[in-house]
């Protein structure tokens, strides 16, 4: 046979899947855990000394014709200048390719947050590759697993 771990999985995701295994599918386990995910990617350039030196690089920034700029108050970002937020890391490279062609430091910076999910451990006891005889969400990976002894 053999097994596999799928998610994350949110509750609805998760129940529904179990419904839908086919019967050489065994749910062997299903759990609930923390993990950390990537939701967005800021464009900036990294904090500078002070505020004034923030205010200025605006200002070179806003010259230089990007004017979507923010210069962060406090926090772990204190003193760098947002460039934007993108959804997708493609799209936010080649933001960052063109400012720095402009003559600045950008950098793209992953923003993470904490997230539950689901997590379950399937046997198919057919051998087959089970994410092939499942309706897998694209959010799921599947990693395969060594399926325990009996």
């Amino acid at each position: 046979s053999v097994c596999a771990r799928i998610g994350p999985l949110s509750d609805d995701e998760a129940e529904g899947l179990v419904k839908a295994l086919p019967v050489y599918v065994r749910l062997l386990s299903d759990v609930s855990e923390e993990y950390t995910e990537i939701d967005r990617y800021y464009v900036m350039i990294p904090a500078l000394p002070s505020r004034a030196e923030g205010r200025q690089m605006l200002a070179a920034l806003e010259a230089a014709g990007f004017s979507d700029t923010w210069l962060f108050p406090s926090g772990q970002y204190r003193n760098a200048i947002s460039l934007g937020f993108f959804r997708y890391e493609p799209r936010a490279t080649r933001h960052a390719d063109r400012v720095n062609a402009a003559g600045f430091d950008a950098i793209v910076e992953p923003r993470v947050s904490q997230r539950e999910g689901r997590w379950l451990m399937l046997e198919n006891v057919d051998g087959g590759a089970i994410e092939l005889t499942l309706p897998l969400p694209e959010t799921a990976s599947v990693s395969p697993q060594p399926c325990p002894a009996d």
